[in-house]
């Protein structure tokens, strides 16, 4: 049996996923406004202590984060575990808390021939969906393109979703933030940190005509199979 073709560059990311149909994902989970709890007494205001929204906690609980754990990396983990519900073991096996470790994790199955996940540490054009990932020393942030703007000097301005940042952009924040940036891979930005690359879903031509939004469940899904009906086979999803 031939392998499976994989899509070219331009065409890994589903045509169905837009940013409106990102904006409204993260809007519907309530996954696009949240903050953690202040704790003034603490040497600092936010120490990534925990949620003021208990749901979102324990939604970031089940993807890994403990508390005073960094969040972007989870937060990330979380947003694509929602959006692609057939992935979850995948992604629950392979992403962590690390922002850059993430990329070199993506790289890592790749080089042993796993590509469900593909990772780009050349400086090209982002997509939609695709998670970029700084550093600097052991300190990194990580987040989702939602829109690429276009063009800007040698890289490209770009509206992004993050965790555990702020209104500045900050790597160490207190909340989800939609954010412009522009993104060229290894070049640093004001605060040092450098763009290491991204990790983007690779999907195959079969799966892309496998997978559909799925209203009730507010998630993608892909078909299983198909079932013999009267009417004819019907997909089973």
């Amino acid at each position: 049996m031939p392998e499976p073709k994989l899509n070219t560059p331009t065409f890994n990311t589903p045509p169905l996923l837009s940013t409106l149909s990102l904006t409204n994902i993260l809007s519907t989970k309530k996954l696009d406004n949240q903050f953690e709890k202040v704790a003034p007494k603490l040497k600092d205001m936010y120490s990534n202590k925990g949620f003021v929204d208990a749901s979102f906690q324990a939604m970031m609980e089940s993807v890994g984060w403990v508390s005073s754990n960094a969040w972007c990396a989870f937060y990330v983990k979380l947003v694509y575990m929602q959006l692609y519900s057939f992935d979850r073991e995948w992604l629950s096996k392979h992403i962590g808390g690390g922002a850059v470790n993430n990329l070199y994790n993506v790289q890592s199955r790749n080089a042993i021939g796993d590509k469900k996940y593909i990772a780009i540490t050349k400086n090209e054009k982002p997509q939609i969906g695709d998670v970029f990932c700084m550093g600097v020393g052991g300190n990194g942030h990580t987040g989702i393109v939602v829109e690429v703007l276009g063009a800007s000097g040698n890289g490209w301005s770009c509206k992004t979703i993050e965790g555990n940042t702020s209104d500045a952009g900050v790597r160490e924040g207190y909340r989800t933030r939609y954010l412009t940036r522009t993104l060229q891979v290894g070049v640093a930005n004001s605060s040092g940190q450098v763009m290491k690359g991204y990790w983007r879903r690779n999907f195959t031509e079969q799966e892309i005509a496998k997978i559909k939004y799925d209203e009730a469940q507010g998630t993608y899904v892909m078909q299983k199979g198909t079932l013999q009906t009267p009417l004819g086979e019907v997909p089973v999803f």
